[in-house]
């Protein structure tokens, strides 16, 4: 209940049994305003799993009849294992894990015609040398590539990862990791992502981790949103004004785009050496926690 005043987004809610999902149920509900207002506009989508390979457990199929009986949107993502708990290769662990999904669909569908449905999935592979689902290898990024291919020839949307690492803590393997993952989902075009702050191979959660993150999400969208191309932003007009020689900081054309043109980082530091060591030589990380603590602090 404590998240909703504090986004305006819908919350992806999962639950332990069909008991917790009717009491995750009836705070939604008082939060819309009532059964009906929900359906209008959901203020949370449902998340449950079946059990690779090829199991759906009976805690997974009633919070799925509990969600289709009250018309929650509904997300049935599968965890497979490359080589542990999914076939080896890429092209096997898509296919196995998007029959576990389209399990989860045929089922919500037949019990309620047009409910919301996300396909989805952790797909990864198995560290051989430490046995671990690995949350920060390329596999992950790959493969979820090619759901995302396969889900959305399908018409489905789908429910990616991103942001996540297997890190234990917030240093520079996590920020690798995790940055190429929220890259790669967005070039990929995933309709929802999530386990954004993940560490430790999504045994624990930072949130350092997720507010850095923030920044990654932020530098991607920009990559994503491309490049506008008219007559004004081909920018032929100034060009010919400025000529060669000169500059652009007073022209009228630069104050109309300077702010939606860019990314602005919060914490990724631009400064010179002279200005970045007088303000107190910070480091992302140094940068992260401060910012993360005003958060909290406000």
């Amino acid at each position: 209940a404590g998240m909703f005043p504090n986004t305006s987004k819908p919350i992806v809610a999962w639950s332990y049994d069909k008991y917790d999902s009717a009491g995750i149920h009836e705070i939604a509900v008082a939060e819309a305003g009532g059964q009906r207002a929900f359906e209008q506009r959901p203020t949370y989508v449902h998340y449950c799993e079946p059990l690779s390979p090829l199991v759906s457990t009976f805690e997974a199929l009633d919070k799925l009849i509990f969600a289709a009986t009250h018309r929650v949107p509904l997300v049935f993502t599968p965890c497979p294992i490359a080589g542990g708990t999914a076939p080896i290769t890429g092209a096997g662990i898509i296919t196995m894990g998007a029959a576990e999904s389209w399990m989860g669909l045929t089922l919500a569908q037949i019990l309620q015609p047009g409910l919301p449905f996300f396909m989805g999935g952790v797909f990864s592979a198995m560290d051989m040398n430490t046995m671990i689902l690995a949350y920060g290898a390329p596999e992950l990024p790959l493969y979820m590539a090619g759901l995302t291919e396969l889900a959305h020839y399908a018409g489905l949307p789908l429910w990616q990862t991103g942001g996540c690492t297997d890190s234990k803590t917030f240093d520079g393997q996590a920020m690798i990791e995790g940055a190429m993952s929220v890259f790669f989902s967005a070039l990929t075009s995933g309709d929802l992502c999530h386990d954004v702050g993940y560490t430790e191979s999504a045994m624990t959660g930072s949130l350092f981790q997720l507010c850095a993150m923030d920044e990654a999400i932020g530098y991607s969208r920009r990559i994503t949103r491309g490049i506008e191309v008219n007559d004004d932003t081909l920018a032929v007009e100034v060009i010919n004004k400025v000529g060669p020689n000169s500059h652009y900081l007073r022209q009228p054309h630069t104050r109309r785009y300077y702010k939606s043109e860019y990314f602005y980082p919060k914490l990724l530091d631009r400064q010179d050496f002279e200005n970045w060591e007088a303000s107190g030589s910070l480091t992302m990380k140094d940068r992260t926690i401060a910012r993360v603590r005003d958060i909290l602090a406000t």
